[in-house]
């Protein structure tokens, strides 16, 4: 895999999504770029998701040729809040889901059938092992198809990324619980 970008000094729930970003770097091998949080930039045709590539760059992401696999996080625009009780102090939820996309024959390339499942099995064994202690992860669905993962843009991508082999498009879905203490 190679280096992900990490943004500096992250605060709330950017450690919380790095924390995870880093484990599955060090863990993920079907995975080529592992990139944390992207951001919903709006242009003239829609939003369209970005990521931080470090130098203060961002850069559109979506299927490429040109890359094996990435994965990214998506984070929606609202978080539910749980008091404990503690003015100071609560409990923030968000919905988060880890979006992949690979090139099937370029990652498992000795499989000679369509390997969609096998990257999820892959995705989800590591996802099973994974804990922390800066959040509380709850694997809570899987989207496929690039027109439901992407729903939420209106930039339209059914002309460019139709599924179709060798490329595949999922999204894991997570409700995350964080404290709002949270600090690097």
């Amino acid at each position: 895999m190679k280096a992900p970008v990490y943004i500096t000094s992250p605060q709330g729930l950017d450690i919380v999504i790095q924390d995870f970003q880093t484990y599955l770097t060090d863990n993920l091998i079907e995975i080529e770029y592992c990139f944390g949080r992207y951001y919903k930039t709006e242009t003239a045709d829609g939003f369209i998701p970005e990521v931080y590539i470090g130098d203060n760059e961002y850069q559109e992401i979506f299927t490429s040729d040109k890359v094996n696999s990435h994965l990214f996080f998506d984070v929606d625009d609202t978080e539910n809040i749980e008091y404990t009780g503690n003015t100071n102090k609560y409990n923030k939820v968000a919905k988060i889901r880890l979006i992949v996309s690979a090139n099937l024959n370029k990652i498992y390339s000795t499989i000679t059938h369509r390997g969609d499942e096998n990257l999820i099995v892959a995705i989800e064994n590591k996802i099973k092992s994974y804990s922390t202690k800066y959040a509380k992860w709850t694997y809570s669905g899987l989207l496929k198809k690039t027109a439901n993962v992407f729903a939420n843009y209106s930039y339209t991508l059914s002309d460019n990324l139709n599924d179709m082999q060798p490329y595949f498009v999922c999204a894991f879905e997570f409700d995350v619980v964080y404290s709002n203490l949270l600090k690097c």
